[in-house]
């Protein structure tokens, strides 16, 4: 078929269009093909002559070109080429057609004889169009539109079945995709693993300066060769979060349990609680496996996911391990992924997300156990944060310090290290148990223990490690007695309290009433929890792989069981179904459907609960600061607020209240002094300047810097401070004034000690000329 022909079903016609060039190369008598091509149900086939009708010689038929046309249906049509009619009429018996234009299909049975017409239109390198339009079937148009739906609906099953065929090869490649990433995964592991036996065995023989092996440390080596081989150990309990922003959107986060573990989260256990923290990359998992004979995955390869929990029965110790701080952050973003913005939020939001987890396992551990290697400077502010949390909140928990100067094999170098490293940096004392071990003291607040390990497989490690690790453990056993714990009420709880500090939730710009509340409930079971468009995307996605393609309805999102209630519509009748919310495939924009690991199980989720129709926002978000550093910008509206105390010239004593708010107007100010009883409650309301989400609104050279929300806080005023007169405030310049004046104290003189006799008054004033009285202050 020569060039290109498009059905238009909706309009009842066809068009086929020709380039120029290859129409200029046709030679009498030959003719260029347009079809066979169906038009609803039939087939229509179109011939064109350039030179003329065949049936005449060239020079008979010279300047003009001839057209037939042919059809299984005598249609009536009209016939056009680049806008000009040709032909009008209805096709005849192609048995009344001459020889030399019999058509290709033997279907096709009507035909036009010729059409013939100046071939001039087409010289000039034009586009050749011609235009079939169909003016009806004999019958009713109602047959037409009769054909044109079963027209229709025979293409959607032939494109439904090759777009299942479509998706079971895409379901069959992810899944050898997963599994050759898991391959990949594990040989890379393996190769990890190789290297670092590999470099261990060359310090052993004395390679890099670690001196010569001894018999002693090759035996212990190769029981650490075998040890590395044994099967892996699975943390009992898997706290899967890694992002608040993701958190905020879910809604949700899973709580795994190893499907072998002894642990129950729901039952009270007496357990201590041992945290395991530090920056990324620093042991603190090879520290796990060297105190309790553990083979946790470690290594370059492998990251912690959230908080793993290890339970170790025999020591009623219960082990938090972590990603660590810093780690690596993943820019490809499902959504403008690359560009600064997205560069900008996966950094802010792996800085929240590190800060949230941080504060999480400073509550919940009763002892800290920070794993350092150099001792930076921000190590050192980091475990100072921590000492400080504890004194703020009054409670006395162990924080240990662990140095693991891996790169240290000499027992001297390793002194002089732990010296330049902690103490000469703390004020504190030496163990008299051991070398390596000092203990920092500063102010109030719990002591800080400094415990230094060397390299595993060196004169230092011999000297020091296996000491230092069994006065780590004595430590961790007996300085803290066990605690009833509850693990899932305690995660809840913490959960519940930290949200507070980090998010807070808006209303919609018309609602009143006070700011929304929110809350983290636990459930046992893993419940399907969408975020506010979700449903309708899983929807669709259930609805694919039931092979409907139509329109889908949200039923019901059930609380009871994890998944989605569909409807559609299955032919002439409505379809319902139910779909699990684990058989349920990722959609391109939609949630991502997370997978549980092999040999865990859900032991429940922890879900965010809102009020209708809030939302919830992070109360501070990255920004870039001139420098280009990325910074924290809390969206929240924490006002200025200064409080003191002005005499004037006549000694009247004002109690004034100054506080910066821009962008408030007098109506967004309620103060409140019948609530309390000495004081006043203030509250703010400020509203956004700029609306963000307009639009016809873009942001230029980084992100909106602005405030908004609620802002509430009550003034008491102390009984030592006296009492003051009803508050009046004004607004002007973006400051608002809140003053209160004194009251004056009167006093009321009485004659004292009755019966008494003075001296009488002399004419010079002094001390002695008054006679004595009690003063007894009356207030106002």
């Amino acid at each position: 078929m020569a060039g290109t022909v498009e059905v238009k079903i909706a309009e009842c016609k066809a068009v086929w269009r020709l380039d120029a060039a290859a129409v200029s190369q046709v030679q009498h008598p030959n003719c260029l093909m347009g079809g066979p091509f169906h038009f609803l149900d039939h087939l229509v086939e179109v011939h064109f002559y350039p030179h003329g009708d065949p049936r005449y010689t060239a020079e008979q038929f010279k300047g003009h070109s001839s057209l037939t046309l042919f059809s299984d249906q005598p249609f009536k049509l009209t016939l056009h080429s680049n806008e000009t009619r040709l032909w009008s009429g209805t096709l005849q018996d192609k048995q009344r057609v001459h020889e030399s234009l019999r058509p290709a299909s033997s279907r096709t049975k009507f035909g036009l004889v010729s059409a013939s017409f100046p071939s001039s239109a087409f010289e000039g390198g034009k586009l050749v169009e011609f235009t079939v339009c169909f003016h009806g079937i004999p019958g009713a148009s109602i047959s037409l539109q009769d054909q044109a739906l079963q027209f229709l609906g025979r293409q959607l099953d032939s494109t439904k079945k090759e777009y299942a065929v479509l998706q079971d090869q895409k379901n069959d490649q992810t899944s050898e995709l997963r599994r050759s990433t898991q391959e990949a995964e594990q040989l890379r592991a393996q190769l990890e693993s190789s290297k670092q036996e590999n470099l261990q065995l060359r310090a052993l023989l004395g390679e890099g300066g670690a001196g010569p092996v001894d018999a002693g440390q090759l035996a212990r080596w190769h029981r650490e060769m075998d040890r590395s081989t044994m099967a892996t150990t699975p943390y009992d309990v898997v706290l899967a979060f890694n992002s608040l922003a993701k958190f905020l959107k879910t809604r949700r986060i899973r709580l795994l349990k190893n499907a072998e573990s002894k642990l129950d989260i729901m039952k009270s256990e007496s357990v201590r609680i041992i945290a395991i923290v530090g920056l990324f990359e620093k042991g603190k998992t090879w520290l796990i496996n060297k105190l309790f004979g553990v083979n946790l995955p470690s290594g370059t390869l492998h990251e912690t996911d959230g908080l793993s929990f290890l339970w170790i029965p025999e020591r009623r110790m219960l082990l938090i391990d972590s990603a660590g701080v810093q780690c690596p952050v993943s820019y490809c973003a499902p959504s403008g992924a690359g560009s600064e913005e997205s560069v900008d939020d996966a950094l802010f939001d792996a800085k929240s997300s590190e800060s949230f987890l941080f504060e999480m396992i400073s509550r919940v551990a009763s002892h800290m156990v920070f794993v350092v290697t150099s001792f930076t400077s921000m190590e050192q502010q980091y475990v100072e944060m921590l000492r400080r949390k504890y004194v703020a909140r009054g409670v006395h928990k162990e924080l240990i310090v662990v140095h693991n100067m891996l790169n240290v094999s000499n027992p001297d170098v390793a002194q002089q290290v732990f010296e330049k490293q902690v103490t000469t940096c703390y004020v504190g004392d030496m163990s008299t148990l051991g070398r390596l071990i000092f203990t920092a003291k500063k102010g109030k607040g719990p002591p800080v223990h400094h415990i230094g390990l060397c390299y595993e497989w060196s004169r230092a490690g011999d000297e020091f490690n296996e000491k230092n690790r069994q006065y780590l453990l004595q430590s961790l056993e007996h300085r803290e007695l066990e605690t009833e714990v509850v693990l899932q009420d305690q995660l809840r709880e913490h959960l519940s309290e930290l949200l507070k500090m980090f998010v807070s939730t808006e209303l919609p710009e018309k609602a009143d009433g006070p700011e929304p509340s929110f809350s983290v409930e636990f459930c046992s079971e893993d419940k399907a929890v969408f975020s506010p468009g979700d449903e309708a995307l899983l929807a669709e996605d259930a609805a694919r792989r039931l092979g409907h393609e139509g329109k889908v309805r949200v039923k019901q999102v059930r609380d009871d069981e994890p998944g989605v209630y569909i409807g559609f519509q299955g032919g002439e009748e409505e379809k319902e179904a139910w779909v699990r919310s684990d058989e349920l495939l990722p959609v391109e924009g939609g949630p991502e459907v997370e997978m549980i690991p092999a040999g865990y199980v859900c032991g429940g989720t922890f879900t965010l609960k809102v009020e209708a129709g809030a939302d919830l926002k992070m109360k501070t978000r990255g920004v870039i600061s001139p420098l280009g550093e990325l910074i924290g910008h809390n969206t929240t509206f924490e006002p200025h607020v200064n409080v003191y105390n002005e005499t004037s010239e006549k000694g009247e004593v004002y109690r004034k209240i100054r506080i910066e708010c821009p962008g408030v107007a007098e109506e967004d100010i309620e103060l409140d002094d019948e609530s309390l009883s000495a004081g006043f409650l203030l509250t703010i309301t400020k509203k956004a300047g700029i609306d963000e989400q307009a639009k016809n609104i873009e942001s230029v050279g980084g992100s909106f810097r602005q405030q908004q929300g609620r802002w509430q806080r009550e003034f008491v005023l102390e009984k030592t401070d006296g009492k003051f007169e009803d508050p009046t405030y004004k607004l002007q310049d973006g400051i608002l004034e809140i003053t209160m004046r004194k009251k004056q104290k009167k006093c009321k003189a009485r004659q004292g000690y009755g019966g008494r006799t003075e001296p009488a008054p002399s004419e010079a004033p002094s001390e002695a000329s008054w006679s004595k009285v009690s003063l007894q202050d009356q207030e106002q």
